[in-house]
């Protein structure tokens, strides 16, 4: 009895029962309402899919009310249990009896999770009665019941101990819950912004965030579900339970040690305080510098973002510490602060630790992942190993570190990401990450673009079987009326088509692959259903339901061309001059000018002045060869319409400045 008495209070407990019960009902009744009642409305239905039954049981179906409820119903927990610490008067009324402060702590957590536990495991017994009743284990199981409920009570846990710890930091109600919100979130959100801060800053930086790094936030690992992709494996589940027992152990001491007269101060601790000016304003800095990077591209306009959402952050907490408006005495400790963040960005652009210049030894080096994001490079995608290539992209690396000054802040809307992932021979990684002008590398890609081994990565054709090919059908970039299309179903003709396009590829040169050109057609590759599972690993989107691949028929496929003629494919394999009445082309006077025709969707002004009208079927089949799918107004210069009998439009196009026709630049 002593022990049980050390341990718990029954009065306390009994108390809090009769008092809150109401919470934990209102939870059994929604659980049941969100989990059993709609399988067993499922159930009954005629014409019922009972698929969907088991995704009852990951936690993010009907718009995620599952989750929303326990983060919700934790939260509230976490609030309520501890009210009275908040509200000096009852924390003086209740502290004064003859009851340990530790006492008092278990007994209240301890009522907690019998409100949180129980409705949990009544569900799971309930879903389980069901699925015994109604034959449903061929949809659900009591594994997925028991993975269900664990998952559930270990978040429920979770959010309610980072709330109860929360509130023994601070001394009000509803700071507590918005604090308890951004707490769960922090990790995640905190990363992502430094991380995206390091990328303007530190040349080369980036950071490929991913599935895994979901699990830094308990917030949105209960928003995301947990699908069969995404459970939750051994190590989480013991790190959860380790920050559970954690911030058990802490809150308790924090308890013990809270003044009395902290109740209705926003923060109870002078460190703390601390703590919560200096990271709301960090937080807000950074969210602001971040916004104005990405809206406006410009580091002036960062550094702006930075010092405005610093000021605005220090601002907000010290108003919230103070409870005033007027607390503009206070900056001293601002002008510390920006002090240090003037220090660290300065670090940061002079790379004083020589992060930027770090290139490894070519003999230390594997291979390497090149290619435009990590989304390129997954599952082993776009792996060099061929010497010469390794080689040439670690020149090309080379390359952009010298030209570090003109690329770090440079204006990300006019370049494109590269990214390169070094796979050491001790099998290590350096990754690097970079916004550049791929016109301004030519002498450096091209090398690489026209190997065997960059070309096998970026097309289809040169990587599947002809035999495997059931059907190829050409359909033109261009079409004119009536869905026109080639259909190739000959093996032997397939087989040929391969081998010619194939031929077209290894002999395609770095400025036929990047001259922006429109393809004559799209080829779509059909293959068998029997001969899928060769091509899994190495096209991983495949799945039951895509059984293609795609290729295209560009302008410089010419033995391709002269092969479809000579089978009797070309007629329906590309668009003619014939086919077309006639076309129009505009000239395009400013950057400005695209930008109001994009806006607008109009691309050619029907009573414009600086247009060209051709009727002359040779100049229109000139204008096929030559115009682009390019629609950037700082590459091309003009915009074509082409048009078939009855005013009918059947395509836009452009011209970039290299590819102009002579006849269009001496009338235009």
């Amino acid at each position: 009895m002593p022990l049980k008495t050390s341990l718990f209070n029954q009065g306390v407990l009994l108390d809090d029962l009769k008092r809150f019960s109401w919470l934990g009902i209102l939870y059994t009744l929604a659980l049941l309402f969100l989990v059993p009642l709609q399988i067993f409305m499922i159930s009954g239905q005629e014409d019922r899919d009972h698929s969907i039954m088991k995704e009852f049981f990951y936690l993010g179906t009907g718009e995620n009310m599952q989750g929303v409820l326990v983060l919700a119903v934790s939260i509230l927990m976490g609030i309520f249990i501890f009210r009275y610490i908040q509200v000096k008067a009852a924390s003086d009324t209740l502290h004064s009896l003859p009851i340990k402060r530790a006492v008092f702590y278990r007994t209240h957590v301890l009522t907690s999770l019998v409100l949180l536990i129980v409705p949990v495991l009544i569900t799971a017994f309930i879903s389980l009665i069901l699925n015994s009743m109604l034959g449903l284990g061929a949809y659900f199981s009591l594994k997925d019941i028991a993975e269900w409920a664990g998952v559930v009570i270990l978040l429920e846990l979770t959010v309610f101990f980072v709330c109860v710890f929360v509130g023994m930091i601070v001394g009000m109600s509803v700071v507590q819950g918005v604090i308890t919100v951004i707490f769960l979130f922090l990790p995640l959100g905190l990363a992502l912004l430094l991380v995206e801060s390091l990328q303007t800053f530190l040349h080369g930086f980036t950071y490929n965030f991913g599935a895994n790094e979901s699990k830094l936030s308990p917030l949105v690992r209960l928003m995301e579900g947990f699908r069969e992709t995404n459970k939750m494996g051994t190590g989480e589940i013991v790190t959860y339970i380790v920050v559970c027992l954690g911030l058990y152990f802490l809150a308790q001491f924090l308890y013990e040690k809270r003044k009395l007269e902290t109740a209705s101060q926003t923060i109870a601790y002078r460190p703390f305080r601390w703590l919560f000016k200096y990271g709301v304003t960090l937080c807000t800095m950074l969210v602001a510098g971040v916004y104005f990077n990405q809206t406006q591209q410009s580091i002036s306009w960062t550094l702006f973002g930075y010092l405005i959402g610093s000021l605005l952050g220090y601002y907000v907490a010290e108003m919230v510490l103070k409870k005033s408006f007027f607390v503009f005495k206070n900056f001293k400790g601002y002008l510390m602060y920006a002090a240090v963040v003037s220090v660290l960005l300065t670090g940061l652009h002079f790379d004083l630790i020589g992060f930027t210049k770090k290139v490894p030894p070519i003999n230390q080096v594997k291979s390497i992942g090149f290619g435009y994001n990590f989304y390129d490079l997954r599952d082993g995608k776009n792996l060099y190993v061929d010497k010469d290539n390794l080689a040439h992209i670690q020149e090309l690396h080379q390359q952009l570190i010298a030209d570090q000054s003109q690329n770090k802040y440079g204006d990300k809307r006019s370049t494109r990401e590269m990214t390169l992932v070094y796979h050491l021979a001790d099998g290590s990684q350096l990754t690097r990450g970079y916004f550049v002008d791929y016109d301004n590398y030519s002498k450096q890609l091209k090398p690489i673009y026209e190997s065997q081994e960059y070309k096998k990565h970026r097309y289809d054709a040169l990587t599947v079987d002809a035999a495997d090919i059931e059907k190829m059908t050409i359909r033109p970039s261009i079409d004119a009326g009536g869905n026109k299309e080639a259909v190739i179903l000959k093996p032997e003709d397939i087989k040929e088509a391969i081998t010619i396009i194939r031929q077209d590829i290894e002999a395609e040169t770095y400025e036929q692959m990047n001259d922006n050109i429109t393809p004559w057609a799209n080829i779509r590759l059909l293959m068998a259903d029997d001969k899928m599972k060769k091509y899994q690993k190495l096209h991983t989107e495949i799945n039951q339901e895509r059984r293609e691949f795609y290729a295209s028929w560009e302008k410089s496929y010419g033995n391709f061309e002269t092969w479809l003629q000579q089978k009797g494919y070309l007629k329906n394999a590309r668009v003619f001059p014939e086919e077309i009445d006639y076309v129009v082309v505009e000239k395009v006077a400013s950057l400005g000018q695209w930008e109001a025709k994009r806006r607008s969707g109009e691309w050619i002004d029907k009573n414009g002045t600086n247009r060209l009208e051709i009727k002359d079927k040779d100049q229109i089949e000139t204008c096929l060869r030559n115009h682009s799918d390019v629609w950037d107004g700082r590459k091309a210069e003009y915009i074509i319409g082409f048009y078939r009998e009855g005013h009918v439009n059947i395509g836009y196009g452009s011209f970039q400045k290299d590819n102009v026709p002579e006849f269009i630049k001496g009338r235009l």
